[in-house]
C-alpha cells in the first residue's frame, strides 16, 4: 500500500484534464514549446530562491533587525520603543483578554499610534483602524514604517470539549515602509459550521511578501465535496493548484481512505498545465502493489502548454513518461529536468541550512498537536508516529 500512496501523491498533483484538446499538435511542436515552458519554470524557481521571500526564511532570525532595523544595528532601541507602548495601550488589559477570553478585542484599541524620536514617547489619535508609525533606524528623524490593522471581525464558536472560542472570520493588515506595501495579511471571508467535523466551510486569505502574492481558497460545497486553490504570483511568473475532492459521504473523525471517491484538479506553472483525475475509491480497495496498467487506469493526466494539449502521462515499470500526441514517449526527469534540477538544488540548499532548525520547531508543533488532536484518531496516530521517529 506504501507505493500506491506514494504513486497517488505524485500523480494527484500532476493530474488529468476533463476537456479535450483545442488542436491536435506536432511533437516537434510540442517538444519545442515543453522546452519554452521548461526554461519558464526554470526561471521561477530561481525567482524563488534570490527573491524577498526565501531571503526573509534565510534571515527569519533577525528579520526586525534586517528589514526594520537594518543589519548590524542594535536591536535594543527596538524593543524598548515597543516596549514604551504601555504609554498609549493598556498591555495588561490585551494579555488578560487574549489568555483569558482568548478574543481581539480590535475596537478596544482603534487608533492612530505614532513614535517620536526625540521625546521617546508615543501619541495616539482617534481612528477607525489601528495603526503604528515608527522608523526603521535607530536613529531616523522619520518614520518610515506604517503597521496597520485596516479591519477585524470575528465570531464565536464552540470547541470540541465545549469550550468557547474566537475564530476570526475577516482581517486585513498590511506594512508599508516609504509609502510602498512591502507585507500584508488578509481573510477576505472564512466561514465555519461547530457542528461538522471539518469545521470551516469557506476559506479565502492572501498573503503578500514583496513582490509574491500567495493566494488561498477553500470550500466545502457540500457534505461530499471539497474544493481548494493555491495560487503564487510575482506579476509574471506564476504557480498554481486546484483540486476537488469528492468522498462518498460526509465525513467524521473516523474516516479513512476508504471514505474518499474521487479527486481532479490542475497544476499550473506558467504556460504548463498538468490537468489530472484519480480515482481514489478504486486505489483504495487495490490489495497488493498496483500493476502500471491500474495506474494509468485510476491515475491519469493530460499535459497542456499555452491551453494547448501535448500528450499525456504514464507509468512504465515504475518509470514516469510523457507520452506526446504521436505515441513517442519521453521520460519526465528528462522533459521537465531544468524544473527538477532547480526544486533540487533550492531543496538541498535550503536543508543543509535549515534542516536542525526545523527539525527543532517541527517538534515543537507535534508537542502541540498531541495535546489538540484528542478528538481526530487518525490524526493522533500520524502526529505520535512522526514525533516518535523525530526524537530518536
Amino acid at each position: 500500500m506504501n507505493k500506491i500512496l506514494k504513486f497517488s501523491l505524485i500523480l494527484m498533483f500532476l493530474g488529468i484534464a476533463f476537456q479535450s484538446c483545442k488542436k491536435e499538435m506536432s511533437t516537434e511542436d510540442a517538444k519545442a514549446k515543453l522546452a519554452e515552458a521548461d526554461q519558464e519554470l526554470t526561471t521561477l524557481v530561481t525567482s524563488v530562491r534570490d527573491g524577498d521571500g526565501v531571503a526573509l526564511i534565510k534571515n527569519f532570525g533577525g528579520f526586525a533587525k534586517k528589514r526594520l532595523a537594518h543589519s548590524g544595528s542594535s536591536r535594543e532601541w527596538l524593543d524598548e520603543m515597543f516596549d514604551a507602548l504601555d504609554q498609549v495601550i493598556d498591555i495588561d488589559q490585551l494579555d488578560t483578554e487574549l489568555n483569558d477570553e482568548g478574543r481581539f478585542y480590535f475596537s478596544h484599541y482603534l487608533g492612530a499610534y505614532t513614535w517620536h524620536q526625540d521625546t521617546q514617547t508615543w501619541t495616539k489619535e482617534s481612528s477607525d483602524h489601528i495603526s503604528f508609525s515608527f522608523p526603521s533606524e535607530e536613529n531616523a528623524t522619520e518614520n518610515d514604517v506604517l503597521f496597520s490593522i485596516d479591519s477585524y471581525v470575528d465570531a464565536q464558536a464552540t470547541g470540541p470539549e465545549g469550550e468557547t472560542m474566537w475564530v476570526p472570520t475577516v482581517l486585513h493588515t498590511q506594512v508599508k515602509q516609504n509609502d510602498v506595501k512591502v507585507l500584508g495579511f488578509d481573510i477576505n471571508n472564512i466561514s465555519f459550521d461547530e457542528n461538522l467535523f471539518y469545521f470551516y466551510t469557506k476559506i479565502d486569505a492572501s498573503l503578500f511578501v514583496s513582490p509574491v502574492t500567495a493566494d488561498y481558497y477553500y470550500e466545502n460545497v457540500s457534505p461530499t465535496n471539497f474544493t481548494t486553490s493555491y495560487d503564487v504570483s510575482n506579476g509574471t511568473e506564476s504557480f498554481g493548484v486546484s483540486a476537488s475532492l469528492n468522498t462518498l459521504h460526509e465525513l467524521d473523525e473516523d474516516f479513512t481512505e476508504q471514505d474518499l471517491k474521487d479527486i481532479s484538479g490542475d497544476i499550473k506553472i506558467n504556460t504548463l498545465d498538468f490537468r489530472y483525475a484519480a480515482n481514489l475509491e478504486h486505489i483504495a480497495d487495490y490489495n497488493e502493489d498496483p500493476t502500471d496498467a491500474q495506474i494509468n487506469a485510476d491515475i491519469n493526466v493530460d499535459v497542456y502548454v499555452e491551453d494547448e494539449k501535448i500528450g499525456i502521462l504514464l507509468v512504465d515499470n515504475e518509470v514516469v513518461y510523457i507520452e506526446y500526441n504521436d505515441g513517442t514517449r519521453e521520460k519526465f526527469e528528462d522533459a521537465f529536468s531544468g524544473l527538477i534540477d532547480g526544486l533540487n538544488g533550492l531543496s538541498s540548499d535550503f536543508e543543509a541550512k535549515y534542516h536542525k532548525s526545523m527539525r527543532k520547531n517541527k517538534v515543537k508543533f507535534l508537542k502541540f498537536m498531541l495535546t489538540k488532536s484528542h478528538r481526530f484518531s487518525n490524526i493522533k496516530h500520524f502526529v505520535k508516529t512522526e514525533y516518535k521517529t523525530l526524537k530518536k
